[in-house]
């Protein structure tokens, strides 16, 4: 029987609901469980690597030093005898020992092989690439899983997931061939890491489904020879892997004895300096991190996490290779790389707080960029904030289809006229702010103009302890905030002259201070006011079809549709008025067609800011959203940097880092009010 079940999750949230309590053990979080294996995993693989080729002589009889790495692993014998004892327990039996062991003989051999053929094609490749061919492992994982277990529920969903993942990986090895460091990536590297890839994803599928169900029925029995209060369940789990660790380690100890005695390795040895002694030192040291780590994603977790985990080893020795060896990637490698990097989160909180995280400084940074890069935009700051906001009409229609798909009839004139009342005024605000915003973008340098924006948190705050009172950890989260926003000051006090010859001027800071105000206030309004006034109206309607649709998720949605569609009702007021009137016949620019392009490029990345952003309000909070987007302080400071040659004194660095500092913290306040929450509900149900 699998240990892990017929269905493989790729995150452990997915089968923790039906896992049994064991009482007596540590409760381990399982966030925290899979935060640890995952930076292990693509800490120890990707400095394995790099060590590696920056020590040529390391490698220069593959097979020996593989030899010697899987071998090393033959020391976990000790603490696995050290611990059965402690636990009061005898050795198990000859018969139950070389039972175990025949079962890794194979896998060990396999083990042996991998790697072996991995050093091998380390010579010829970077890092990076390497690594990108190593991560097609989930499609072996996954197909062999389907071969022993069968389909589970949400297989196909998983396999959407790891094929998107695995084309990221294929664009970004098709795009970067060649290194600007000389290192040409050859043909029979390649068909070395993929003998490598295949053999790497059978053992983990093997060693769960096989090895560990079988060792960790010996550790758990035995003689008792004294009594122990250590855990037995978790001492058992840790005895099974320290066992299998050691008993991996046969295969190339015997492979390694029998090379040494024919003299394989006598002539032309490399003569070993105290660098690549302490190098080899390393890789042995990091290749135990990583497979401790992988021993227990591979146990606890499944083995399609483990080797989906292990994607992020992608961008990680992409931006290795691209920092430290002058590599030059093409736009292909970095679309690649963030469709295989995004993959492997893509479910569960974490995951899509980090996605909501990215979406905000993301698109926020680009309206701005694309903005002042394209002055004629914003030469009528009125119009273009009028044009922006007037588009979001458009979801009115995906809000219709959405609810005639759920089988509902539309809403009631009543019901409709109430929410547009409700959403004329926010919708006139958002107008008003968007339009003080592009008109501060004239006289100030983006980053700066986020600086000041980013103290909306402190508003935010004030409103929602004006509205809903004081919560039990409002004090800290005030610290943090108030941190934060020191910081921000500290940078903008810093930088008031920029090498780009950009003077940020007070009518600018003025507007900019005025939108910062107005979008505080209409964060809050939208979260307690409107969206719940809208989810009732989306929840409840006249059926006229049968739907299978997920109720509660299909009207979440269809409200933020409604919403944003509503939202547009202002600013369509304001244009047709202002154009009927003649506004802005005389003195238009002439457009080009970049300009053309970057006035559709603004209302998308604006689109996609307030998407995330009404997710964000509603599921979150306002707080969280205004605080979520503090990282695009950082963020348009490093692009000014680097774009438009920005000066940064030590201030604003200073700055930064107490921003920083001050959005960890509130995160972590948050996160552990949640689940603090969450806890009292438990216990009160």
């Amino acid at each position: 029987m699998s240990t892990y079940g017929k269905s493989v999750p790729l995150l452990e949230a997915e089968r923790a609901k039906d896992a049994p309590s064991t009482s007596g053990s540590p409760r381990t979080s399982p966030v925290f469980l899979m935060v640890t294996v995952e930076v292990v995993l693509v800490a120890g693989w990707v400095l394995m690597g790099e060590i590696t080729q920056a020590f040529p002589n390391l490698t220069h009889y593959p097979a020996m030093f593989a030899g010697v790495s899987c071998a090393s692993y033959v020391i976990f014998l000790i603490p696995w005898a050290v611990l059965r004892r402690s636990r009061g327990l005898r050795l198990p039996s000859k018969a139950s020992l070389i039972h175990v062991n025949n079962i890794m003989l194979p896998l060990g051999l396999m083990w042996l092989v991998q790697i072996w053929f991995w050093y091998m094609s380390l010579k010829g490749m970077s890092v990076s690439v390497n690594t990108i061919i190593y991560q097609t492992t989930p499609l072996v994982v996954f197909f062999f899983d389907l071969f022993f277990n069968g389909p589970s529920p949400g297989y196909v969903l998983k396999l959407g997931c790891i094929v998107v993942a695995v084309f990221g990986i294929i664009v970004m090895s098709s795009s970067d061939t060649k290194e600007s460091n000389g290192v040409t990536n050859s043909l029979s590297s390649c068909i070395e890491v993929s003998v490598a890839t295949l053999l790497y994803g059978l053992f983990d599928v093997l060693y769960a489904q096989w090895a560990a169900p079988v060792c960790d029925k010996i550790s758990k029995k035995g003689e008792r020879i004294t009594y122990s209060n250590s855990s037995d369940n978790l001492s058992s789990q840790i005895e099974s892997m320290f066992l299998l660790l050691g008993l991996r380690a046969v295969p190339a100890c015997m492979f390694l004895i029998c090379t040494l005695l024919v003299g394989l390795y006598d002539q032309d040895l490399p003569d070993y300096s105290r660098g690549d002694l302490l190098a080899m030192l390393s890789v042995t040291v990091a290749d135990w991190a990583f497979n401790i780590a992988m021993c227990i994603g591979l146990v606890t977790l499944s083995p399609l996490w483990v080797t989906m985990g292990t994607i992020l080893c992608v961008p990680a020795a992409l931006v290795f290779d691209m920092l430290v060896k002058g590599l030059v990637l093409s736009l292909g490698a970095c679309i690649g790389a963030k469709k295989s990097a995004a993959e492997p989160v893509a479910v569960g909180r974490l995951a899509a707080i980090a996605v909501l995280e990215l979406v905000l400084v993301t698109s926020w940074v680009l309206t701005g960029e694309i903005a002042q890069a394209f002055p004629n935009l914003t030469h009528y700051p009125a119009m273009f904030a009028g044009v922006s906001c007037a588009s979001y009409v458009i979801f009115l229609i995906p809000w219709a289809v959405l609810r005639r798909s759920r089988g509902l009839r539309l809403p009631s004139t009543a019901s409709l006229i109430h929410m547009n009342n409700i959403m004329l005024l926010l919708g006139f605000m958002w107008l008003l702010q968007m339009w003080a915003w592009y008109m501060s973008l004239k006289g100030m340098s983006v980053a700066l103009n986020i600086i000041i924006y980013q103290t909306t948190p402190l508003v935010v705050f004030f409103i929602d302890l004006f509205i809903n009172g004081t919560t039990p950890s409002y004090i800290p989260k005030l610290l943090c905030i108030l941190l934060a926003v020191l910081g921000i000051i500290v940078m903008s006090a810093s930088d008031a002259e920029e090498s780009n010859g950009v003077t940020n001027s007070l009518s600018s800071c003025i507007e900019v201070s005025v939108a910062t105000l107005l979008y505080g206030l209409f964060d809050v309004l939208y979260a307690q006011w409107a969206a719940p006034v809208c989810d009732k109206i989306s929840k409840k309607g006249e059926r006229i079809t049968y739907s299978n649709s997920s109720d509660n998720l299909s009207s979440q949605i269809e409200s933020m549709f409604l919403l944003l569609g509503l939202r547009a009702v202002p600013a369509c007021i304001f244009l047709i008025c202002t154009l009927l009137v003649g506004l802005y016949d005389h003195d238009l620019p002439d457009y080009s067609r970049a300009d053309i392009l970057g006035m559709v490029w603004v209302p998308l990345a604006d689109w996609a800011f307030n998407i995330a952003m009404s997710i964000g309000l509603v599921l979150l909070s306002p707080l969280w959203v205004t605080m979520g987007t503090i990282p695009c302080v950082p963020t348009a400071l490093i692009f000014d940097m680097l774009a438009k040659g920005l000066t940064l004194s030590v201030g604003a660095w200073m700055g930064a880092l107490c921003t920083a500092v001050g959005f960890i913290a509130f995160n972590v306040i948050s996160s552990r009010e949640k689940d603090n929450t969450r806890h009292h509900c438990d216990e009160s149900g």
